[in-house]
């Protein structure tokens, strides 16, 4: 499976749980290949064999209950969600995965409380931090929703290529500074708007990571001193410091 030999993987599953049916985990990784195929009815049996046989096992639970979340079989997967979290309360993956389900389903409130479950029991667990912030952000509570946004990793591949410290609000005069891209194009163009502001905190030069040539076209580049496309090898900055937009 580390490998991403997933069809021998499975048949070396199927192999092993055919002279020793009475282990769970052999069904359950049968369930977690098909289902990673599209074999989804399969995969639902073999889910179901493996929990007939340790029905409180919370790794399988959550997988299973993730494989009911993108049918769309909401009600069913909260079931199987919360059969997890009955089985181990402190299971961050499942606290965080009954959040998103309960967030998909506008019931906010209730999923607010899964993340902070979660996070009371581990502070610094990215997952939920992160997908706290969503809802956070769409409820306008933005000093909260922005803190909780810092815990994405989409930022990682710039902070290790430019290697330059990142901007917090200091003094820019006589400074350049680099906007890196993230997210989407939507993303991009929505926080470029304040390019203005950061030249007028006295940037002696702007520039930005744009995400392919379409987003370029997207963005007003006037106050930017520079463009370059992630499609391009990012040469090493000549700036002194770096934001995300």
């Amino acid at each position: 499976m580390r490998e991403g030999r997933d069809r021998e993987a499975e048949q070396a599953f199927l192999q092993a749980s055919g002279l020793a049916p009475q282990i769970p985990e052999l069904h359950a990784n049968v369930a977690f290949l098909m289902n990673k195929d599209g074999r989804r009815q399969a995969a639902e049996t073999a889910y179901r064999r493996a929990l007939d046989l340790a029905p409180a096992q919370v790794q399988i639970l959550i997988n299973f209950g993730a494989m009911l979340a993108a049918q769309k079989r909401f009600a069913e997967a909260e079931t199987v969600y919360r059969k997890a979290l009955a089985a181990d309360a402190r299971s961050l993956q499942a606290w965080s995965n009954l959040g998103v389900l309960l967030a998909s389903q506008k019931r906010e409130t209730e999923a607010e409380s899964c993340y902070l479950s979660a996070l009371s029991i581990a502070p610094d667990y990215a997952t939920a931090s992160f997908n706290l912030a969503y809802i956070l952000l769409r409820q306008g509570r933005y000093e909260e929703g922005w803190r909780h946004f810092e815990s994405r990793d989409w930022y990682a591949p710039i902070e290790h290529h430019l290697r330059l410290p990142r901007w917090h609000g200091e003094a820019l005069s006589g400074k350049s500074l680099i906007v890196g891209l993230e997210a989407g194009h939507g993303d991009m163009i929505q926080f470029c708007r304040y390019a203005p502001l950061i030249k007028k905190l006295g940037a002696s030069r702007l520039a930005i990571i744009c995400r392919g040539g379409s987003a370029k076209q997207d963005i007003r580049l006037s106050e930017f001193s520079a463009s370059m496309g992630d499609g391009n090898r990012l040469p090493r900055s000549r700036s002194n410091e770096k934001t995300p937009p």
